[in-house]
């Protein structure tokens, strides 16, 4: 035998053990759930960003109504208790319409969706609110504490007639 051929022993073992085995599929299995996790919360962000996309929406849809009817901006004046889901608010006309389908796409688009609107001389005052995460699941509009814990969005704007 020549010194550049090895001579293999036959009690040494060859590849790779089972516990080498055991902590590559600890580490792989940490990794998935760091990825999991990561999902999940991105998941989270996005829904409350398209719930604060929405409300956005709901606020300029409102203002772009009294400015199509600047001689009615009165009648657009609503409080969130009146304008929620199974409450719209009382009166008649084109305008009061366009407020009670405007309170009922807060309702339909935001959980616990409530709008209240400010009239004064030119100036509008639009507030959306609906409800964080952790209160959807109990629901009530009355509750004092579930008030502070709502989700705000609000725009002024100055109408002006032409």
């Amino acid at each position: 035998m020549t010194g550049a051929q090895a001579v293999k022993d036959p009690r040494r073992q060859g590849g790779i053990s089972l516990i080498e085995v055991l902590v590559s599929v600890l580490l792989l299995s940490v990794g998935i759930l760091g990825v999991a996790s990561l999902q999940m919360y991105a998941l989270k962000v996005n829904s409350e960003a398209n719930l604060q996309s929405q409300a956005s929406l709901q606020v300029k849809d409102l203002i772009e109504r009294v400015r199509l009817n600047p001689d009615d901006r009165a009648q657009f004046e609503v409080t969130s208790t009146s304008c929620r889901e199974g409450s719209t608010p009382s009166g008649e006309g084109f305008a009061h319409s366009q407020l009670v389908q405007w309170c009922e796409s807060v309702a339909r688009t935001l959980p616990g969706g409530q709008g209240q609107v400010a009239v004064t001389n030119g100036s509008v005052d639009v507030e959306v609110t609906w409800l964080e995460r952790r209160d959807r699941d109990d629901p009530d509009p009355d509750d004092a504490d579930a008030t502070e814990r709502r989700v705000r969005y609000s725009l002024n704007a100055r109408v002006v007639n032409d």
